[in-house]
């Protein structure tokens, strides 16, 4: 791309930057990752000015390497600043707000806040359904982490309620072998149990 005589400021530079960042997350290199997103999102305040709603979904994403560094309160922070930043340029309906609400469920989650995981599950819900539907692949994922946050407040008759029709959405779309589809069914076993249906547990087990 440089070789191309690309400006600087092109966000052709700051996509190809998102591309690398996610390979070196991929690639558990979390210091490499988190360069990569900087870099991007100075290309894009150079290009759009300090705010705009991409320059939140990179800042967003940053919340990945900070978690996995061990920062839980710098991810938070980035995370919180992302929000803001959405309510600021797209509204709350913007698709794109359920990264920085799933990351942060994640860092409420290992901080012991799980109603307040609960909360931010639900809001990225819901802007992924508004936007494509229930079952689209990142919506499938959330619903996953919702009936786990359900779990965990003991609240197993509603992480079976949110399992039961999120097992055959999964297993239509990856096949019935696929490791998302098992830890499905595993998770259905589980709730499953804990509500005393041990015949049903048996049978996802």
């Amino acid at each position: 791309i440089r070789e191309q005589g690309v400006s600087p400021t092109d966000t052709l530079l700051a996509r190809t930057y998102d591309q690398i960042a996610l390979i070196q997350r991929d690639r558990r290199d979390m210091k490499a990752s988190l360069d990569a997103w900087t870099r991007a999102i100075e290309i894009r305040k150079a290009a759009e000015g300090p705010e705009s709603p991409e320059i939140a979904r990179l800042l967003a994403q940053t919340g990945v390497p900070w978690m996995e560094l061990g920062d839980l309160d710098r991810a938070r922070g980035v995370l919180e600043e992302s929000l803001r930043m959405f309510a600021r340029t797209s509204g709350p309906d913007d698709v794109r707000r359920w990264i920085p609400l799933n990351l942060l469920s994640d860092v409420e989650g290992r901080t012991g806040n799980v109603a307040l995981r609960i909360d931010y599950l639900q809001e990225a819900l819901r802007v992924l359904t508004r936007a494509y539907g229930e079952n689209a692949r990142a919506a499938l994922t959330v619903r996953q982490n919702l009936a786990t946050a359900l779990q965990q407040v003991g609240d197993a008759a509603g992480a079976q309620a949110v399992m039961i029709p999120l097992l055959p959405a999964i297993e239509a779309q990856y096949g019935p072998t696929h490791v998302r589809t098992l830890f499905a069914r595993q998770t259905l076993a589980i709730v499953s149990k804990f509500q005393g249906d041990l015949p049903a547990a048996m049978a996802q087990f």
